[in-house]
């Protein structure tokens, strides 16, 4: 199938941001339905006596073929209540990017980023990510975010450069 560009309706400053079609999406909704009534119901009671009353709709899902220097701008999602990215594929050599990255008193290449409040005495706004292959993250859609960029010796189109991520909009009904 074709690959159908989405990134006019993103945010990042990344070339490659294509749609997640419609069947693909259908033949993951039943997990997803689970894992947003997990989200919106974490305690275990609340969770069982809500068990099938909640309905989850993929608004949108979409994945991003980053490479080095690509990034996404601080952003929220819109048209949908809960949104969510999982990561893919990191570049092969993260780690050692990370290595000398790390040793910053603040570092965040190549890091994900959420952004809530402000910065108060002894409490801080931000959590930043560490992105992992196989990682998850759900969050409301208001939530601000951001990718920041990150290096790599692997230059586009080398794969082994790449960092691939998907994310999906989802709107519950209860």
């Amino acid at each position: 199938k074709p690959k159908i560009d989405f990134s006019k309706s993103l945010a990042g400053r990344v070339e490659e941001e294509y749609l997640i079609t419609k069947d693909l999406l259908v033949k993951h909704s039943q997990w997803f339905n689970t894992v947003t009534a997990r989200y919106l119901f974490p305690d275990e009671k609340y969770f069982q006596a809500n068990k099938g009353r909640v309905e989850v709709g993929i608004a949108s899902g979409w994945y991003v073929r980053s490479f080095e220097g690509d990034f996404n701008p601080m952003h929220f999602h819109t048209n949908c209540q809960i949104s969510c990215v999982g990561f893919l594929k990191l570049p092969d050599d993260i780690e050692e990017y990370w290595k000398e990255e790390d040793k910053d008193h603040d570092p965040f290449g190549g890091y994900l980023d959420f952004r809530y409040g402000t910065i108060g005495l002894n409490c801080t706004n931000s959590m930043k990510v560490k992105p992992k292959v196989g990682d998850f993250y759900m969050f409301p859609n208001w939530l601000d975010h951001t990718v920041y960029p990150f290096r790599s010796k692997y230059k586009k189109p080398n794969l082994k450069g790449e960092r691939r991520s998907f994310s999906l909009n989802l709107i519950c009904k209860i």
